[in-house]
């Protein structure tokens, strides 16, 4: 499974801080370090699996609106856009 680049110091960072967790757990055992140390594991797989990037399958072409994120296009509008896509109207999708 390939991961965005953006999330590898997040992914790295959580990973540390579950290992960390589970080393200070099984150096002085107790039950609440251990619920801690499971609770953080969780939370580094979740990070890794929030940055994950699946190979996306589908068409492609010039002329097709692809949605991002496993998402559905529900509507493409006309709107007056001149501050940020520095263009006049214009047809975008809307997610």
């Amino acid at each position: 499974m390939k991961f965005a680049r953006e999330g590898y110091v997040f992914m790295f960072a959580g990973a540390v801080v579950a290992l960390l967790a589970l080393a200070f757990a099984a150096a002085r055992p107790s039950w609440q370090l251990w619920l801690l140390a499971v609770a953080l594991t969780v939370v580094a797989i979740w990070v890794a699996y929030f940055f994950r990037d699946p190979e996306r399958n589908g068409e492609r072409g010039d002329r097709l609106v692809v949605s991002p994120a496993d998402g559905r296009v529900v509507l493409l509008t006309e709107v007056d856009e001149p501050d940020f896509v520095r263009a006049g109207r214009s047809v975008y999708p809307c997610f």
